[in-house]
């Protein structure tokens, strides 16, 4: 669009615009980075940092004890570890059969 004084006073007299960007009578255009993070482009924001995988202090086939939640006291094996999602699955007895649960490592001790 070319900055006339008809554009201007089309484009200020739209209900919701305030004003153009900028410091003088003058506007400005945005630059290029700016739109690429409006519109989404390639530019639009820097690659994300992969996500620090949590250590997990426990190990396939370790007995471990609940400490926390509704299986509190319950004793168990560690079946699986998912150090992406901080879980670890661990198969308790409960009312003589073996049940799996999928708990935070937070919520286990080991022995």
């Amino acid at each position: 669009m070319i900055y006339s004084q008809q554009s201007s006073h089309l484009i200020n007299n739209i209900q919701g615009v305030i004003k153009f960007l900028g410091t003088g009578s003058e506007p400005r255009p945005l630059p290029d980075e700016e739109l690429a993070k409006i519109f989404g482009g390639p530019d639009a924001a820097p690659a994300p940092e992969a996500a620090p995988v949590e250590q997990i202090p426990f190990t396939v086939g370790q007995v471990v004890e609940v400490v926390e939640g509704p299986f509190n006291e319950f004793s168990g094996t560690v079946q699986e570890i998912y150090s992406d999602k901080g879980k670890v699955k661990v198969e308790v007895s409960l009312f003589g059969r073996p049940t799996s649960l999928e708990l935070d490592y937070t919520q286990l001790k080991g022995y």
